[in-house]
């Protein structure tokens, strides 16, 4: 211990000698750790952390899946959940939800709230209990009997000030009272995000032959004791066997009930994006570590009079090279040091991301696995730039320094350095290649013709309460009625230039597909016959400019006594009516069942789930004649858009308080929300990749400039034979050349491979796309270049009377 120490002490009064050498080493080594610790803490928080719920590894979600096609699956149909799932043996509960939205009114102003539906086994499957109160009971499962709600705590907090005051207090949901039973704990992590919950009770029409393909609920189950996750899989597609028997009429196409590890599911749509970042994160901080590695040559060189000195006076081999790794480790565990400081300071940032990019936000912080990840990268770093210098200059030429002379660092050592340069250039050019292919991918995406015209246009939603004790009539009326005078509102409003409704609009990201046969075949095969469904107004597809191809839109005249109407767009026509005109055709809903409806217009197609994915056919009906509670509107504007949606907003306000207006925002940030991701990636890439730009450059621009220190007494001599400042030029530039050509050669190799696994994240690009490949490694060239320029000119300027005269 006590050579240890005075080793310690040794390297540290060394190390404090030299600052501006440990600065150029622990600056850009922290910068690379603080990478990979932020990165590795969004990795713990999102991906590792275990869910917060017992046993969490027993718990699965339930999925229909269909061979041969996505992987992802489908939710499941009320009867699914009720009758084909129900009681397997391998599960010991199972529990269902599914969510919505709803108008709260009650106690303080109207709003708008993300509403849950839960059967009364989800939270005691999961394993959660509320902080106050209770959950639902089995019996309120029953329509009339599930006037009951369950609260978030921030709910509680922002409506009655706490959890325990809200009790018993009763809050008017679209108008009928509801109880406040429960209260959930803050941070309270279940499968979706919602506002309040209510009782899943199931209405009648949902429990009916015909509803059997109205998938919409989310199933979560926990295996029993002594089941297996295998076992439990052979189950449901038992189970999904049986149900194909058995109701033929219902379905067209095969499929399974499967499992999926709950974890599993929250996270595997953003682990490739986590994987491909750490994975970038990683090659930078080998770059930095062969930067510093060539650093730390340079300095051994520059001692080797003192360690020639220690050798002489006794000590070995493994002694400076135990003197030498220590000074590597104290560096890397201060540049530790300063990335724990950057991962605690960008956390904040990164959670501000939010779950719209990344779920489990709220999970992120930096504990004592962070740090323990973050030592281990340390130490492993301090070993991997240490190992080699010391193994080098432990091997400097003692006998002929001791004699006085220079550049005794063997030739070995002098390959060493450029070997790392050459690796330096190699990983670079895998990043920049890698940036370069997303940067192509993303303009590509943002080049995609959205089938609509987003500037000046504003969107909004209003959800509309409909009380259970009207009627069925009575609260169609009611939204057909408000709709209609809330469009005309807002054509009213200054410098509004037109407006409309739909259901969803494009790139919100709501699939709401329904069941449909045609008039020609009449055999109800509603699995094979099921597309997206759109509710829209007079007004919506001229607002958002979606151009008419054939027929007619939506007009005012198709309202509730006329006859019943509906406009399809162009991939709907070419899939359901090929080489025939579309005009004219009908067909009807089954789920439930409706008139026969006419064809009576084609539109252009837009890209409703993403600028990257492909076309949806569509079914766009009349409000009017399939009312719907909650609309989402789209205004066009020539003024200002924040003027514009803060009059639309009170105008509606003052036409109905009970319909508050929710998630005002221009349409041009859907466009941009929908490349969110893709531009997350794209940044942090990129970033990655200029900062391996630097270090290759800062590398290479080390040892050119080293190495003509080095040869000075060469220079000198070959100047004063006559070389010419260009010849010289052309010698360091040709060292130069020469290891910016091996490292683009082996780095070319590495970018091929990347790109393999790059595919799954590109757009309109291969992965061995030329153009990319080649802007990557002219970049890489140009600072190459650039990292050249001085060191050139410092050997052109060397004066050979000097220089002959030093040595």
């Amino acid at each position: 211990m006590q050579a240890l120490a005075e080793d310690l002490r040794a390297a540290t009064r060394g190390l404090t000698r030299a600052p501006a050498f440990v600065a150029s080493v622990v600056l850009p080594l922290a910068l690379a750790l603080g990478a990979n610790v932020s990165l590795f803490t969004v990795i713990r928080g999102v991906l590792l952390r275990p869910l917060p719920y017992p046993a969490q590894e027993r718990l699965v979600r339930i999925y229909r899946t269909f061979p041969g096609g996505p992987d992802q699956g489908g939710p499941l149909s009320a009867l699914n959940y009720t009758e084909d799932v129900a009681g397997l043996p391998a599960f010991s509960g199972m529990a269902a939800w599914a969510a919505g939205s709803v108008s709260l009114g009650g106690d303080g102003p109207a709003e708008h709230l993300r509403l849950g539906f839960g059967s009364a086994t989800l939270l005691p499957v999961l394993g959660v209990s509320p902080l106050v109160g209770r959950w639902f009971d089995p019996d309120e499962e029953q329509p009339g009997r599930d006037r009951r709600i369950v609260l978030s705590h921030a709910l509680a907090v922002r409506r009655f000030g706490g959890a325990r005051p809200a009790l018993g207090r009763t809050l008017l949901l679209d108008g009928d009272p509801h109880e406040v039973v429960g209260v959930l704990p803050p941070g309270t992590e279940l499968p979706e995000l919602c506002d309040a919950w209510v009782p899943l009770a199931f209405q009648p029409a949902s429990l009916e032959p015909l509803a059997r393909n109205r998938h919409v609920l989310r199933v979560v189950a926990r295996l029993a004791p002594g089941s297996t996750l295998e076992g439990a899989r052979r189950q449901l597609a038992d189970a999904g066997r049986r149900t194909l028997a058995q109701h033929p009429e219902a379905y067209s196409s095969p499929f399974l009930f499967a499992p999926l590890p709950l974890h599993e599911d929250a996270v595997r749509s953003v682990r490739p994006t986590l994987v491909l970042l750490l994975g970038a994160v990683v090659l930078v901080l080998l770059m930095a570590c062969a930067n510093v590695g060539n650093l730390l040559l340079a300095r051994a060189t520059s001692r080797h009079r003192e360690l020639a000195i220690r050798s002489a006076l006794g000590a070995g081999r493994r002694r400076l090279m135990w003197q030498l790794l220590l000074e590597s480790l104290l560096l890397s565990a201060l540049a530790g040091a300063l990335a724990v400081l950057l991962a605690l300071a960008t956390t904040g940032a990164l959670r501000s991301i939010g779950p719209e990019l990344l779920p489990r936000m709220q999970a992120l912080r930096v504990d004592w696995m962070v740090l323990g990840f973050a030592c281990l990268a340390s130490l492993v770093s301090g070993v991997a730039f240490g190992l080699l210098p010391a193994l080098a200059a432990s091997s400097l030429d003692i006998e002929g320094t001791l004699r006085g002379g220079a550049a005794s660092m063997r030739p070995r050592s002098r390959r060493l350095r450029r070997i790392l340069v050459m690796a330096d250039v190699g990983l670079a050019l895998v990043l920049l290649c890698a940036a370069s292919l997303l940067l192509r991918s993303f303009v590509n995406a943002l080049g995609v013709d959205p089938g609509f015209r987003a500037k000046g246009v504003l969107t909004f939603s209003t959800a509309v309460p409909v009380p259970d004790a009207l009627d069925h009539g009575a609260g169609q009326a009611r939204l057909r009625s408000y709709y209609l005078r809330a469009a005309e509102t807002l054509r009213g409003v200054p410098r509004v230039e037109s407006a409309g409704a739909a259901s969803h609009v494009p790139l919100a990201l709501h699939a709401s597909d329904r069941l449909f046969e045609l008039e020609s075949d009449g055999t109800g095969t509603a699995e094979s016959r099921s597309e997206e469904f759109r509710v829209v107004t007079p007004g919506f597809l001229e607002t958002l400019r979606i151009p008419l191809l054939q027929g007619r839109r939506i007009e005012a005249t198709d309202d509730a006594g006329a006859p019943p109407v509906v406009v399809v767009n162009q991939a709907f026509a070419r899939k359901l009516f090929p080489g025939v005109d579309a005009i004219g055709k009908r067909l009807r809903l089954t789920s439930p069942r409706t008139e026969w409806t006419t064809v009576v217009g084609v539109v252009g197609d837009v890209r409703e789930f993403g600028l990257d994915q492909p076309v949806q056919p569509i079914m766009y009906f009349p409000h009017a004649q399939q009312p719907q509670a909650e609309m989402s509107f789209v205004v066009r504007t020539s003024g200002s858009l924040e003027d514009t949606g803060r009059t639309a907003i009170a105008a509606l306000e003052a036409l109905d308080p009970q319909c508050p207006a929710f998630g005002l925002r221009p349409f041009e940030s859907l466009l941009s929300a929908s490349v969110a991701e893709r531009r997350f990636t794209l940044l942090l890439v990129v970033a990655f990749a200029a900062l391996a730009v630097v270090l290759a450059a800062v590398g290479l621009y080390g040892v050119v400039a080293y190495s003509v220190r080095q040869r000075t007494r060469e220079i000198g001599v070959r100047m004063a034979v006559g070389a010419d400042a260009g010849r010289i030029a052309r010698l360091v530039a040709g060292d130069s050349a020469r290891m910016l050509a091996v490292g683009l050669a082996s780095g070319l190799l590495g970018s091929f491979a990347a790109a393999r696994l790059l595919a799954g994240f590109l757009y309109g690009v291969g992965p061995a796309d030329p153009l990319a490949i080649a802007g990557a490694a002219l970049v890489l060239a140009l600072a190459a270049v650039l990292a050249t320029v001085l060191p050139v000119r410092r050997a052109t300027r060397v004066d050979p009377v000097i220089a002959l005269g030093a040595e």
